[in-house]
């Protein structure tokens, strides 16, 4: 499906190791095959690959397309990849570009937004912010420029004239983007669930997932069932035939990791969180929310506020409101065993008593 789509932004969600990447890159490729010549007979694209680190993009997208195609020229630096990759099929000369971004990097974001693609590739593409997904958009569809055509390109076998009557001759090759499950407040999801995306001119894959989260009556917990095909009207998962350790592999993962990895990793849930993302962000700051001798418990009579989680841990944070209208946190309360009525009755009203 993704091979076959041509609307301008195709994103890929999918469990580890269903060959996301790897059909990103192929995708790209092959797209660039399908690019009209220049003027000198050369055929030319220019794709970026995007990650929010240059670490992480040379260790995962850079290193599948060089697995894939090793005759690419590829040379690194502090700011960047950049390669060249040259093919010839049917007697006609390929070149294509290539330049990589780690968006961690300052002044990335802009360096990138100064170049001109015919496409581009976004591994993982929950790491970056919607923000930069639009400006890797908004640079596509710049390279080769019609300079670089024939002369006579208007009378040539793939010309053709636009809804509003300007002749097009060049393919926009669009983006690619690939990424593990999301989390429920991302762009992705916003996207892809939400009917935040265009029809026309966006869409986005799931992939079949690689084990489905099964209730277990009996012992009353989760486990997990491989996906071999056996649910009508969903696909088996893809990719098993080409990884190391086949059905192990998730297996293994699904044996020695913690409910919400393999929920996230293998059944292709979307989280309620982004994994390791701070609750209050980069605005918190321990020298102005925190106060040094500790906030009073407040006097008889005051309304008090609580906020509660009862995921995992069983979870209450207590607070008032003092006389400026600043949020007093001044106590909480945790269990880690036990029932929410258990918790209630045993930990947080005598707390609340005692006081």
């Amino acid at each position: 499906l993704l091979h076959r789509e041509e609307r301008l932004v195709r994103g890929v969600m999918g469990p580890v190791g269903n060959g996301k990447t790897t059909g990103m890159a192929a995708d790209m490729n092959m797209r660039h095959f399908r690019q009209l010549a220049c003027g000198d007979g050369v055929v030319r694209d220019r794709f970026a690959m995007v990650r929010g680190s240059l670490v992480l993009l040379k260790s995962t997208l850079v290193d599948t397309w060089m697995a894939m195609f090793p005759q690419t020229v590829m040379c690194s630096s502090r700011s960047g990849v950049f390669g060249t990759l040259k093919q010839t099929r049917a007697g006609v000369q390929y070149e294509l570009e290539l330049r990589g971004f780690g968006l961690d990097k300052v002044g990335a974001l802009g360096n990138l937004l100064s170049n001109n693609f015919s496409g581009a590739m976004i591994n993982e593409g929950t790491t970056i912010s919607e923000k930069a997904k639009d400006g890797v958009v908004g640079r596509c569809g710049r390279y080769p420029d019609l300079r670089m055509a024939p002369p006579n390109f208007k009378s040539l076998p793939g010309a053709w004239k636009d809804k509003d009557g300007y002749w097009r001759y060049f393919k926009n090759h669009g983006v690619d983007m690939d990424t593990n499950a999301a989390s429920e407040d991302s762009w992705w999801y916003k996207k892809s669930r939400d009917g935040g995306a265009n029809p026309e001119r966006e869409v986005y894959f799931e992939s079949p997932p690689a084990a489905f989260k099964v209730w277990d009556e009996e012992k009353e917990r989760w486990k997990y069932e491989l996906n071999m095909g056996q649910r009508p009207g969903v696909p088996p998962a893809e990719n098993i035939e080409h990884l190391l350790e086949h059905w192990d592999y998730y297996r293994n993962i699904i044996d020695s990791s913690a409910p919400e990895h393999i929920d996230r990793y293998v059944c292709c849930i979307y989280s309620k969180t982004e994994v390791g993302t701070p609750i209050f962000g980069s605005t918190f700051s321990e020298h102005w929310h925190v106060a040094r001798g500790g906030v009073p418990w407040p006097p008889q009579g005051t309304r008090i506020f609580g906020g509660m989680d009862f995921g995992s841990l069983r979870r209450v944070v207590l607070a008032y409101l003092s006389a400026e209208g600043r949020l007093m946190v001044f106590a909480e309360a945790i269990d880690t065993t036990g029932s929410v009525e258990t918790f209630a009755n045993n930990v947080l009203r005598p707390m609340l008593a005692s006081h």
